[in-house]
């Protein structure tokens, strides 16, 4: 892994702990250049984020 890949997915991780902190989220993933190792200091950060569905009742 790069040294921008490195930079980025430890600021991806910082980034990311408010969301999942929330009680409904189930999984959180970086994709893309950065998660291949293969990011530079331009790349996006490519982050994927899934949550409990749920469902309000009257």
């Amino acid at each position: 892994m790069n040294q921008a890949s490195q930079y980025l997915l430890a600021l991806a991780k910082q980034k990311i702990q408010p969301y999942i902190a929330n009680s409904n989220a189930r999984a959180a993933m970086i994709r893309g250049s950065v998660a291949k190792g293969e990011a530079d200091f331009h790349s996006d950060v490519e982050q994927l984020k899934l949550y409990k569905i749920v469902k309000f009742t009257d």
